[in-house]
């Protein structure tokens, strides 16, 4: 895995451990920084005058001792504070532009392969092509691409996407272009033929440990291990009663119904939109109001509710229906709209003379047939759900198909024999005999 691809991944999260923290209440010391000490008649820097630049890796960083002579042997100076977000990212404040420029441009840190990176500026920005042929490689899709200036392409990266038939990943054909600078070009060029190059959006990142958003399993800071369903410090349990840790909300912390993963995504998007790093798109996000928040979320769980999963359906009781209960269930959908109708018809005839009747035959008989339209649009309905079904065999497709098919056929025919010819000439003739 190249260098590229690692930063790609945690591009969006370059500051935003240093966000989260800034909420907290701030300590006087920390144990993860230290400060430069000098002249005491020197006036303190204004806060708007330092220089923030973030140095981060895949590997863990040196500890504070062996950073400090790092950056002694290197002359970077100008440092009044040095903070570890995190084991794999610190953030450093300098006083001139002129000692973060040498700090960016050190030749031992890009041998180290550490990134370098000032805060609200984007050193990599990225797009995504699509119907990319899966044969090429990632350095081939490089060779064959070319864009127009200022745009400088850096890394092409083929994305993932979940396997229908068996679990796990496989390559897709959407690739994702890496670009040097804040620039992304509309098209690029293969063979001379002009691509369309589409905005990309980094996914929501959670951690499997902590269930904190924004980092992954490997770069947790965290050595405790979190529940997903009631938050306490043991892995997952058999508990009903849930509680999320990110915020405290009677849900799992894997739901997509969270308030503060709805707000990562909508950081990211905002990311996508406007281009920007994590912290620009966090000085810019407006808080949803609490009403539509709530509108959200129930909309959310109703979704979530409605949609019947493969396991669900295997694990309810299997029932014997009897051709009344079939009768009934497929009536519920029909019957109150002809209901209503059959009510305002009565309603009619009530306030109208007779002459109305032969008016309102024509309407009788259209909703006859609106009651048959639906039925068979209720039957389409069903084969559709069950066709489409994922996790089934087509089998089981097959023999559900023709068990709807049958239930169906029985309804049509329960409803309308009475409406039969010959059936109403025999029972006038056994009424009559019996007269």
């Amino acid at each position: 895995m190249s260098i590229i691809e690692y930063l790609s991944d945690n591009e969006m999260l370059e500051e935003q451990g240093d966000i989260e923290k800034t909420q907290k209440r701030m300590r006087e010391e920390s144990e993860s920084e230290w400060t430069t000490v000098g002249q005491s008649k020197e006036k303190k820097l204004k806060e708007n005058e330092k220089i923030e630049v973030y140095i981060s890796s895949k590997e863990k960083l040196p500890k504070q001792f062996t950073l400090a002579k790092i950056f002694k042997d290197q002359n970077i100076t100008d440092i009044i504070r040095v903070k570890y977000l995190n084991p794999f990212k610190v953030r450093v404040d300098l006083i001139s532009e002129i000692s973060a420029q040498n700090l960016k441009e050190c030749q031992y840190f890009k041998d180290k392969n550490w990134r370098i990176q000032k805060a609200l500026e984007r050193n990599f920005s990225y797009g995504t092509i699509r119907d990319v042929d899966l044969d090429l490689t990632n350095e081939k899709i490089v060779e064959k691409i070319r864009c127009d200036q200022p745009a400088q392409l850096i890394s092409a990266y083929r994305l993932s996407r979940r396997n229908l038939t068996e679990p796990g990943w496989i390559p897709s054909e959407t690739v994702r272009l890496c670009f040097k600078g804040s620039f992304i070009p509309s098209y690029v060029y293969v063979e001379e033929l002009r691509v369309k190059v589409e905005s990309y959006e980094f996914p929501v990142t959670q951690c499997s440990r902590c269930w904190k958003f924004g980092h992954r399993k490997v770069r947790c800071p965290s050595l405790k291990i979190v529940c997903p369903k009631c938050a306490k410090n043991h892995e997952n349990c058999e508990n009903t009663t849930f509680k999320c840790v990110n915020c405290l909300g009677n849900h799992m912390a894997l739901s997509k119904v969270c308030p503060k993963f709805l707000k990562e995504k909508k950081l990211r998007s905002l990311m996508s939109e406007f281009n920007c790093t994590y912290r620009k798109a966090f000085e810019i996000y407006v808080p949803p109001e609490i009403n539509d928040l709530e509108e959200e979320r129930k909309g959310n769980e109703k979704r979530t509710s409605n949609t019947s999963t493969y396991a669900g359906v295997t694990k309810k009781k299997k029932l014997i229906k009897t051709s009344k209960q079939i009768k009934k269930q497929y009536s519920e959908n029909i019957h109150p709209q002809c209901a209503f109708n059959n009510n305002a018809q009565s309603d009619s005839e009530n306030m109208e003379d007779n002459h109305c009747y032969e008016k309102k035959s024509p309407t009788r008989n259209s909703n006859d047939h609106r009651a048959k339209d639906f039925n068979i649009g209720e039957l389409l309905r069903r084969l559709k759900e069950i066709i489409f079904l994922r996790g089934v065999t087509v089998r089981s497709k097959v023999v559900a198909v023709f068990k709807c098919c049958i239930e169906w056929i029985i309804i049509t025919v329960v409803e309308n024999v009475s409406e039969w010819p010959i059936l109403k000439l025999l029972l006038d003739y056994l009424q009559h005999e019996n007269d």
